[in-house]
């Protein structure tokens, strides 16, 4: 993940990288989705590389994958400098995406677990979609309005039991 002080495109959010010789296949400019002002004006992209957790390039050391990937990045990118970035993180999950089974639909959790107190919103929630930042970021748009109605409806029957 990098946090940068300017977008790298602008206008997209997925930019897929096709180059067999880059260590990630593609970025994913998050901060595309909302306000700059929610992010304190820094701009997150995401360097996406799905590989099995037996392959090599999994068991990297943080700064070997860093300087791997600003050095493609910077090559992709020759707008961006070093100085546009604020921070790096590398992050590294052995198991990403849930398994679902015969019947999953029925026990899918919903956004709401206990009324006005507990919502959710996981990959869990995705099925019977495919798993992805486009899911994702579906199931967190539903948890949020299902939130929202919430409280509505709450401080509607609030305001009516003060009458």
């Amino acid at each position: 993940m990098l946090i940068l002080r300017k977008p790298v495109s602008g206008r997209f959010y997925w930019i897929a990288t096709v180059d067999e010789g880059l260590p990630f296949q593609g970025v994913v400019e998050s901060t595309q989705l909302i306000s700059s002002e929610d992010s304190g004006g820094y701009h997150l992209a995401y360097l996406t590389n799905y590989l099995h957790r037996t392959e090599p390039e999994f068991s990297l050391s943080d700064e070997e994958i860093r300087v791997r990937y600003l050095n493609e990045f910077f090559r992709l990118f020759p707008e961006v400098s070093e100085s546009d970035i604020a921070g790096v993180r590398i992050f590294r999950a052995p198991f990403v995406e849930p398994l679902y089974n015969t019947g999953y639909l029925l026990r899918k959790p919903k956004p709401e677990l206990i009324p006005r107190r507990i919502f959710l919103a996981t990959t869990s929630q995705v099925y019977p979609q495919v798993t992805s930042w486009n899911g994702a970021t579906g199931v967190a748009r539903q948890a949020s309005r299902t939130l929202i109605a919430s409280l509505k409806q709450y401080q509607t029957k609030e305001v009516e039991a003060r009458w």
